[in-house]
C-alpha cells in the first residue's frame, strides 16, 4: 500500500473517530490513579487494552497501582516467558553499554555504575510465575521466603553488561530495597549466578524508595565517585537526585513500588538528558536484529536518546503503529489516566483562576501524522524547512483523545496554557489550525521566541513553566509527546507522557 494510500485511511479514520465514529472499542473502565479499575481490583474489564497499560506503566503515567489487571494476567505472563521481554532488556542494556564506552573512564577507579537487584540484574521470574505475574495482591511473607531460598537467576542482558563494565573498570554499586537481614543470602546469590565483585552492596533501611536511593547515591558521590549510569526497572530506582550521568528504564510490568518524594506524586525528574547518540539504528543505518518494539520502548521511557531518525528497518513497524489502532489505545489510556487524576483533585466547576493544565502542540494536541507518513514516519532526517511549509498549510488534525480530555478540563474550568516549540511567525496559523479542529479557547498559547532559539526545549519549557507559576498558576497536570516536555523544573503536579516514535527533541 503506498504512503497516500495510507495517509487518506488514516485522515479518514482519525476524522472520523474524532467525531463519535466506533471504528476504534472504547475502553468501559479507565486505570484509576490510586488502584486501577481496569480489573486489578480483581474485576475483568472488557475492552482493555494491556499493552496500552504496559505502556503507561513503563512511562510513569500510570503509578500507585496495587496488582495486574486480573484480565492482563495472560499477557503480562507470555510477555515475561516470551522473547519479547529478552528483546527489550537486551536493548536497555546495549545502549547502556553504548553510553559508557563513548566515556573515557577514569584509570582511579572512580567511575561508577549503580544496579538495582530485583528484576534488574537478579529475577523473580519463578516466584511471580506461581503468584499471577503480579495480578496477585502482594504477599511480604512469601516474597521473603523465596528471597531467601537464593534461587533467583541472573538477568542475562543485565548480567552481560555487568561483565562489560567491570572490564572497562567500572566500579560495581547495588543499592537495593532488600533489607540488611538479606544481606547473605543476596551476596550468595549474586556470586552464584555470576555477579563476583562489587564495590558496595547497600540494603535498604527506612524511607522510601526514592528517598533512600537518592541518599545512597549522594553518599557514593560524596565519596568521590562519579555515577556514570544507573539501572533500575522501577522509576523510583531512578527519580530523585545524584542520578548520575544516565539513567536506564528495565522493563518490569509485575509490581510498582511508589516512586514519592517530599509530599509529590511526580517529584521533579532531573534532566538527564545526554549527548550520545545511540548506536542501535538511531543514526539511520539498518541494523541487524533490531528489535522495533524493543527500541520504541527504550525510546518511550527516555532510555534512548539524542537519536536522529528511526531505523530504516523499523520504519514499516513504526508506520503500522501510528496509522493502526495500538497508537489510538496508547494515546486513550494515557488521556484517561490524567482525567481520573484530575477527578482526584476534587476540581469544582467554579476552579480557582490559578488552576492550569500546560499541553504541548505537535504530536499532543494537533497531529502532524499525514506530514511524517510522506516522509518515512521519521526514517529521514527531519526537514525544516519542510516541515514548516507544512505547519503554514494549518492543516494538522486534532489528537482525538487529546481533544476529549481537553473538552472535559475546559468544562471543569481549568486553564489551558499552549506551550510549544513552534515560533511566534507561526502564531496565527497555529492558533487558526487549533480552532478549526475544536480547541476553542485557552488562557496562553506560548510559542518559542528569538531569546530561546538554539537553546534546549526543556530550557524553554522549563523558563515559561516558571514564569507562570511567578504568576500565581498552579500547574495540576503537564503533557507532552517529548521528555523535554516534561523534564526539568516547574513540571507541575504530574505529568504525562505521551506516545511519539516519530521523532525526538533533545
Amino acid at each position: 500500500m503506498s504512503r497516500i494510500m495510507l495517509v487518506s485511511l488514516f485522515v479518514a479514520t482519525l476524522v472520523a473517530s474524532a467525531y463519535g465514529s466506533s471504528y476504534y472499542p472504547l475502553i468501559t473502565n479507565e486505570i484509576h490513579l490510586i488502584r486501577p479499575k481496569s480489573g486489578s481490583g480483581g474485576t475483568p474489564v472488557n475492552g482493555l487494552s494491556c499493552l496500552s497499560w504496559r505502556f503507561g506503566v513503563e512511562t510513569n503515567n500510570i503509578i500507585n497501582w496495587k496488582t495486574v489487571p486480573l484480565s492482563c494476567e495472560d499477557y503480562i505472563g507470555h510477555y515475561m516467558l516470551g522473547s519479547q521481554y529478552r528483546k527489550d532488556s537486551k536493548t536497555i542494556n546495549k545502549e547502556a553499554f553504548f553510553h559508557a564506552s563513548s566515556l573515557n573512564i577514569s584509570k582511579n577507579g572512580n567511575d561508577a555504575w549503580v544496579f538495582d537487584i530485583d528484576e534488574t540484574t537478579l529475577s523473580n521470574l519463578p516466584y511471580y510465575a506461581e503468584n499471577g505475574f503480579g495480578a496477585v495482591p502482594y504477599n511480604a511473607t512469601k516474597f521473603n521466603e523465596w528471597v531467601f531460598t537464593g534461587n533467583a537467576p541472573a538477568l542475562p542482558e543485565s548480567l552481560k553488561l555487568y561483565n562489560k563494565l567491570v572490564n572497562l573498570g567500572v566500579k560495581i554499586v547495588f543499592i537495593t530495597g532488600r533489607t540488611e537481614d538479606q544481606r547473605d543470602v543476596t551476596e550468595a546469590n549474586l556470586k552464584a549466578v555470576g555477579y563476583n565483585t562489587w564495590d558496595r552492596l547497600v540494603l535498604k533501611h527506612g524511607k522510601t524508595a526514592v528517598e533512600y536511593k537518592s541518599a545512597q547515591r549522594k553518599k557514593v558521590e560524596e565519596d568521590g565517585y562519579r555515577i556514570i549510569g544507573n539501572s533500575g526497572d522501577q522509576w523510583s530506582d531512578l527519580l530523585g537526585t545524584n542520578i548520575g550521568l544516565r539513567t536506564f528504564k528495565l522493563p518490569d510490568p509485575m509490581y510498582y513500588i511508589v516512586a514519592k518524594v517530599k509530599g509529590s506524586d511526580f517529584p521533579v525528574i532531573s534532566n538527564q538528558i545526554h549527548l550520545l547518540r545511540p548506536q542501535s539504528g538511531s543514526g539511520g543505518g539498518h541494523v541487524k536484529g533490531v528489535s522495533c518494539l524493543s527500541w520504541r520502548y527504550g525510546v518511550e521511557t527516555n532510555s534512548i536518546i539524542n537519536w536522529k531518525t528511526i531505523p530504516v528497518a523499523c520504519e514499516d513497524y513504526v508506520g503500522h503503529y501510528m496509522l493502526g489502532d495500538q497508537y489510538r489505545k496508547d494515546s486513550k489510556a494515557i488521556n484517561d489516566e490524567a482525567f481520573l487524576y484530575v477527578k482526584t483533585l476534587n476540581l469544582s466547576k467554579n476552579a480557582a483562576n490559578d488552576v492550569v493544565w500546560v499541553f504541548d502542540i505537535d504530536e499532543t494536541t494537533l497531529s502532524n501524522l499525514p506530514y511524517y507518513a510522506q516522509h518515512g514516519f521519521g526514517v529521514e532526517r527531519f526537514n525544516a524547512t519542510s516541515f514548516n511549509e507544512w505547519v503554514f498549510t494549518g492543516k494538522a488534525l486534532a489528537l482525538p483523545e487529546s481533544l476529549k480530555l481537553y473538552k472535559k478540563l475546559v468544562r471543569l474550568k481549568v486553564k489551558i496554557v499552549f506551550l510549544t516549540g513552534r515560533t511566534e511567525d507561526q502564531r496565527t496559523v497555529t492558533e487558526t489550525n487549533l480552532r478549526s479542529v475544536g480547541y476553542n479557547s485557552w488562557d496562553k498559547l506560548l510559542l518559542k521566541g528569538k531569546n530561546f532559539v538554539g537553546k534546549p526545549a526543556a530550557e524553554y519549557k522549563s523558563a515559561q513553566r516558571k514564569i507562570l507559576e511567578k504568576e500565581g498558576y498552579k500547574i495540576i497536570g503537564n503533557m507532552g509527546d517529548q521528555w523535554s516536555d516534561l523534564l526539568g523544573t516547574n513540571i507541575g503536579l504530574r505529568t504525562f507522557k505521551l506516545p511519539d516514535p516519530m521523532y525526538y527533541i533533545s
